[in-house]
């Protein structure tokens, strides 16, 4: 008889153990063990937090390492962008004046195209708003991928600045234009034989001059000036080239082709650009003042 009470008040206390480790479970929070080094930290939806779910709720994974689900193409992967590349390619002229009223770009810092003043404005501020318009995450253009609306600029190959499709071709466009909208002064002879010249007369033609006032000059190697010109605007004339151009008969006469033993260089040919004080080159001549080389 005592060992039956033995058994039963032994179970009766394996049966009160059991209890009182599902009530301490019960009361008690569950905490997870933190996740190795081989498991990704999870950060919960906000559902998954107590709060009520949006349509896009969803749990986000923490790898390190954002993958997303674009390709990875010459922007590189679809990680979270900080930053952009700086181009380091150069575009345009650099420390070349442009053509009034243009002013350098700058859409980077060797970017010297010469456009419109609101270009210059426009590239500064598509510049700071770059980050804002990269798709978070990347897409199917890499990591900078742009935002519905916007193209990357592509100024220069690795240019991934996202901009509007209209500010895109304006870019294109003014790219096209560099080597007519800067101030190069070119200056070159050629010859005439009219408009009173007797002989082959020397012509000076230039562009790339701003549509302003200009002046040519002539002097000999010795330093004598011997011909003059002041003009009042250089024009436009596509015939001549870009820019203000200018096409002048001096009444010099060429001896260049004279078989005189003194048709060396005897003089030289520069021309100013007014609005700037800008010289061209000096072009070496072989003239004569007089009728006769």
């Amino acid at each position: 008889m005592d060992a039956v009470i033995i058994r039963w008040a032994a179970i009766v206390a394996g049966v009160l153990a059991a209890a009182a480790l599902i009530a301490v479970a019960i009361t008690m929070p569950w905490h997870h063990t933190a996740a190795g080094s081989g498991e990704p930290a999870v950060k919960l939806t906000p559902s998954a937090a107590g709060v009520s779910p949006s349509a896009s709720a969803t749990a986000v994974v923490n790898t390190g390492t954002h993958t997303g689900s674009g390709s990875s193409g010459s922007a590189g992967g679809s990680s979270i962008v900080t930053s952009l590349p700086v181009p380091t390619q150069t575009v345009g002229y650099p420390n070349k004046k442009c053509l009034i009223p243009y002013v350098w770009r700058k859409a980077f810092p060797s970017d010297d195209a010469c456009v419109p003043p609101h270009g210059m404005s426009q590239a500064a501020a598509d510049d700071a708003a770059a980050l804002s318009r990269i798709e978070p995450g990347g897409g199917a253009n890499g990591k900078y991928t742009c935002k519905p609306g916007y193209v990357w600029r592509q100024i220069v190959s690795d240019d991934y600045v996202c901009v509007t499709p209209a500010v895109h071709n304006e870019a294109m466009n003014d790219d096209a234009q560099i080597s007519n909208r800067i101030l190069l002064t070119k200056l070159w002879v050629t010859d005439y034989s009219d408009n009173g010249c007797s002989a082959t007369c020397i012509q000076i033609n230039g562009d790339l001059f701003n549509f302003s006032a200009y002046s040519v000059y002539v002097y000999t190697v010795k330093g004598t000036l011997i011909w003059d010109h002041f003009g009042v605007s250089a024009t436009a004339d596509p015939t001549i080239g870009p820019g203000g151009t200018f096409s002048l008969d001096a009444p010099l006469i060429d001896c260049s082709s004279s078989s005189s033993p003194s048709s060396a260089d005897n003089a030289y040919v520069y021309a100013v650009d007014s609005a700037t004080g800008i010289e061209s080159a000096e072009v070496p001549i072989i003239a004569s003042a007089s009728s006769t080389c």
